[in-house]
């Protein structure tokens, strides 16, 4: 829950937030789409130990990762209906890890909502190759025919009738003698 406090001059001064837990991932999620567009911060209230009884400090990766997540709207089709309300934080490793974690779902999100007839095995692959570029990671694809040759005929034979040629899409990050992990 929020409320929107004026000042003297009537323009609005603060939000007060009520929070079920200050780590909850959603903790902030309604306040983008809710508040007036404009940039917000978080009231420092210092050291937890100094605050107000019932006031705490929200942890900044749980602040960075609702507020995104709260953001978050499926544009491909349809634009925003209106400006977001944007929150400032400090630039922290804390925020920061907020701020990726809230990427990779969006990125999930948006793979998720869209339509099958717009999300086939060529899309899939650009959006591989998208998230390999944008964190330096490498990508390769095998595509169509060369799956045979390569000797991945079961993927071959699920896709071989579809309008959109089968593919094996590899991304690879991090060092070799790092666990592998692979999604089929």
């Amino acid at each position: 829950t929020h409320a929107l406090l004026p000042g003297d001059d009537g323009r609005l001064a603060a939000v007060w937030v009520g929070v079920r837990s200050v780590t909850h991932p959603y903790a902030l999620s309604l306040l983008p789409r809710a508040l007036p567009a404009g940039r917000y911060h978080l009231a420092q209230a210092g050291d937890a130990s100094e605050a107000a009884p019932g006031q705490l400090t929200l942890d900044a990766e749980a602040a960075a990762l609702s507020w995104q997540l709260g953001g978050y709207q499926f544009v491909r089709y349809k634009p925003r209906a209106r400006e977001l309300a944007q929150l400032h934080l400090p630039n922290s490793p804390a925020a920061q890890r907020g701020l990726m974690l809230a990427d990779a779902i969006i990125r999930v999100r948006d793979l998720v909502n869209t339509p099958a007839e717009h999300m086939g095995p060529e899309q899939l692959a650009q959006a591989a190759q998208d998230l390999a570029k944008a964190h330096g990671a490498s990508f390769k694809q095998v595509v169509g025919e060369a799956l045979l040759k390569q000797n991945f005929p079961a993927i071959h034979a699920v896709g071989r009738a579809a309008a959109s040629a089968p593919r094996l899409i590899e991304l690879n990050w991090g060092k070799p003698r790092h666990p592998r992990l692979t999604l089929v």
